[in-house]
């Protein structure tokens, strides 16, 4: 009997080019999307849309490179790198953005944004505001 290793954080996951998947991805590892995913996409990795890549929804990761093709809401905690091949149409809230020359983006963009429930607790009252 084969024994299979346990999974671990170092893991990726590769989406292929043929390959379609509507719905939700939760993963704590690296993915990559050589394919077309439509849906929602949650990572704590590094998510990488590939030259033939397309994605449409919503992603949500640390880190995200973009080759291919993405529409509708994109959020990078850390780093969003836009490669030269890479078109973006939709909202981004990033922490640092990468545009390389060649790069499409259409859309809003809004850099260091907390999560809207994070600025309300921060939020102080204003002088109008009761306490």
């Amino acid at each position: 009997m084969a024994k299979y290793a346990s999974t671990d954080q170092n893991s990726h996951n590769i989406i292929a080019n043929g390959t379609t998947i509507k719905g939700d991805i939760i993963t704590n590892s690296d993915i990559r999307i050589d394919g077309k995913v439509e849906g929602t996409l949650k990572s704590s990795g590094h998510v990488i849309i590939g030259d033939d890549g397309f994605f449409s929804g919503t992603l949500t990761s640390k880190d995200i490179d973009v080759w291919g093709k993405m529409e509708g809401t994109l959020n990078a905690t850390d780093t969003l790198n836009l490669r030269h091949s890479g078109k973006i149409k939709g909202d981004i809230i990033i922490g640092t953005l990468i545009i390389e020359q060649g790069a499409e983006f259409n859309g809003t963009c809004r850099m260091g944004a907390e999560n809207p429930a994070q600025k309300q607790e921060g939020k102080q009252p204003s002088k109008n505001e009761k306490k």
